[in-house]
This record gives structure tokens, C-alpha cells and sequence, in this order.
């Protein structure tokens, strides 16, 4: 049902800030317990690599998978260099590795309830070219 999958709440850019800042610190330690708080039931993750880059092929559907996905990927992502940036006309990051120069973006949509009820990750050099 497309309705009911669309983001209902639209928190003010501060709101969002300090949701997206949770999520990052906990995927890049692993915290389980702070990933699961900041999830909505019915999350999705959304990848984008153009099959150029490292990412789930498919969209990872509900709290749980999601939660394990980005836990087993905190190693990986406490090297990285993270910065805020506008994604869509909203607040966002660009997650640069040192060590290879890869790029990658990762914004989000808010449930009613504030919580992350869709996440995207764009990992396709051709569509990020100009982030450097």
C-alpha cells in the first residue's frame, strides 16, 4: 500500500539532526539497543550502488533485519569520515573511507512518531561525483 509506507512526520531539521547524529553513533559502534529505539517497527532500508559498489541487493525490510545488518557493518563504518550535507533538500551525510576514496550518502524519512521509518544509501559513483 504506497500510502501507507509514505513518512506521515516531518520533524523540524534540529529534531532530525539529533535522530540522524543517534543513528550514525550507533551504527558505528554497534549499539543494538539505540538502533532498535530509533527504528521503526516497519522500517526499510533502501540501497543504491548501480552494482558499482558493495550493497544489499535487495531493499532490507523490518526493525530487526536492519538492525543486524548495520550492527555486522560496525567495524566497517568506524574508519569512515562522516559529514553532514543536505541529501534530497534534507539533512543527510556523505561517509567518505580514507582508505579507498569511496562514497557513499545516507539520509532518512520519519514515521509519525519521530522515528526512522525509511533509510537510503547511495553508494553509485556515477551519481556522486560531485560530493568531493
Amino acid at each position: 500500500h504506497v500510502r501507507a509506507s509514505r513518512p506521515r512526520f516531518r520533524p523540524t531539521p534540529d529534531q532530525q539532526r539529533q535522530v540522524d547524529d543517534a543513528f550514525v553513533a550507533a551504527a558505528r559502534t554497534g549499539d543494538v539497543a539505540a538502533l532498535t529505539a530509533l527504528l521503526a517497527e516497519q522500517a526499510a532500508f533502501h540501497t543504491d550502488a548501480g552494482g558499482k559498489a558493495k550493497a544489499a541487493i535487495n531493499v532490507i525490510r523490518g526493525r530487526e533485519k536492519i538492525v543486524r545488518f548495520v550492527a555486522a557493518l560496525a567495524p566497517t563504518l568506524q574508519p569512515l569520515k562522516v559529514r553532514p550535507a543536505a541529501i534530497n533538500a534534507t539533512p543527510g551525510y556523505v561517509l567518505d573511507d580514507p582508505t579507498d576514496g569511496r562514497l557513499w550518502t545516507l539520509s532518512f524519512a520519519f514515521d509519525e512518531d519521530g522515528r526512522i521509518i525509511a533509510i537510503y544509501s547511495t553508494a553509485n559513483p556515477d551519481k556522486l561525483r560531485g560530493l568531493r
